[in-house]
């Protein structure tokens, strides 16, 4: 083997185990010890699979020192008067380099702390026009040795009325984007045609849909069922991303339930913030067999101030802010920042299983608890059995 992992913990599984990996893939997860050219001993240590970023606003991280904080400003409830005041404004200093430069830094950020994919979302307006596109698709490029980023071409305004960002849509497809993302809650009252609209252009260029859905509180908001059906009559079964969903707390539970079976069975999944509706939004989904993935959504933005690209550290806020204590429910958490994320992003060959690809994180830590309620730190990142982070530092 070229790299073997010695002598480490694996979740869900008592002793030691040791990790052979050959042309950035596993080769063989045994119980006895492999030879190897390179050999890292885990020494007891915990080993994952890479955590998985599903929903992160990558070309706007780091621009929250550019934007006034007093008390007058619009709130993100008064979303069209934030879009107009405070958004707006900011995109029209984008340049290409800033962009780039701030997104490296972020996911540079998030492969120290362990992330080895991300889904980012980036707007497409006319504002922005491509711009935005085209530099996270430098930035794909260049972080492709230590992060595999996807990236979500998304529309924050109004598009019926709008034939050239419709059209723009289109070309960020073209240029290598992997979805169109999209927000039903500008069309309280008849979202249908927006839906159709944007699974009929995924679809027609292979991609997914990743949507923010149903953020404020509104009766009148409800889209995860029109979202089941176009899945299906766009075949997009398990392709689709509801991020947020607040109308799962919102509408009655016996109206809730049905959705989520459909949910299920179409393969429409969910990627949510740590707090906020809980139960509904996260707890019950999960239980019903939906992959839900816990997100950082902003890194120090117009939209939240703080933040650090850090996915454990995310598992610990929903862990301290919903009262989750057991065993199982940490086990859970940690599933919602690795394996969920990695089933709604599609990644197939994912895990630590003979044939994955050997993208791994080693921690100091006996168990996902430990690591969770510790806030522990990555000793080791592998990105394609290749070490890209080290003790909170990303090495490329």
């Amino acid at each position: 083997m070229e790299t073997v992992i010695a002598n480490a913990r694996l979740r869900r599984s008592s002793g030691v185990w040791h990790i052979g990996i050959r042309d950035g893939r596993i080769r063989a997860v045994s119980r006895d010890p492999i030879p190897g050219r390179q050999v890292i001993h885990a020494d007891g240590g915990l080993l994952t699979p890479g955590l998985v970023e599903t929903h992160l606003h990558l070309e706007k991280a780091l621009t929250a020192d550019r934007i006034s904080w007093n008390e007058q400003r619009p709130t993100g409830h008064e979303y069209r008067r934030f879009q107009e005041q405070i958004t707006a404004p900011l995109k029209r200093g984008y340049t290409h380099d800033d962009i780039v430069q701030r997104a490296l830094q972020v996911a540079r950020m998030a492969s120290a702390a362990g992330t080895t994919t991300m889904r980012a979302q980036c707007e497409v307006d006319e504002d922005l026009q491509l711009k935005a596109i085209e530099a996270l698709l430098d930035v794909r490029e260049r972080v492709q040795p230590f992060l595999t980023l996807q990236i979500i071409a998304f529309p924050p305004g109004d598009i019926m009325g709008a034939p050239d960002v419709v059209g723009l849509l289109r070309r960020a497809m073209e240029l290598g984007a992997d979805g169109i993302g999209g927000l039903p809650e500008l069309y309280p009252e008849n979202g249908e045609p927006y839906l159709d609209l944007l699974f009929r252009t995924a679809a027609e260029y292979g991609g997914v849909v990743d949507l923010h859905v149903d953020q404020p509180r509104d009766e009148r908001l409800f889209s995860f069922p029109l979202m089941v059906t176009k899945a299906r009559q766009y075949g997009l079964e398990g392709k689709v991303t509801g991020a947020h969903s607040n109308s799962l707390a919102f509408q009655p539970r016996d109206q809730v339930l049905p959705v989520l079976e459909q949910m299920r069975e179409t393969g429409v999944h969910l990627a949510c913030l740590p707090y906020g509706f809980v139960e509904e939004r996260i707890k019950v989904p999960k239980a019903m067999g939906i992959a839900v993935s816990l997100i950082n959504d902003n890194v120090r933005d117009p939209w939240q101030r703080g933040g650090s690209a850090d996915l454990v550290q995310i598992a610990m806020i929903y862990a301290r802010t919903s009262a989750v204590r057991s065993d199982g429910d940490l086990e859970a958490a940690f599933d919602m920042i690795s394996e969920d994320g990695a089933r709604s992003l599609g990644l197939s060959d994912y895990g630590i299983r003979e044939g994955a690809w050997a993208d791994l994180v080693l921690f100091r830590a006996e168990s996902v608890q430990h690591v969770i309620c510790h806030h522990v730190r990555p000793a080791l990142v592998f990105k394609a059995g290749t070490i890209v982070a080290q003790e909170g530092r990303c090495l490329l």
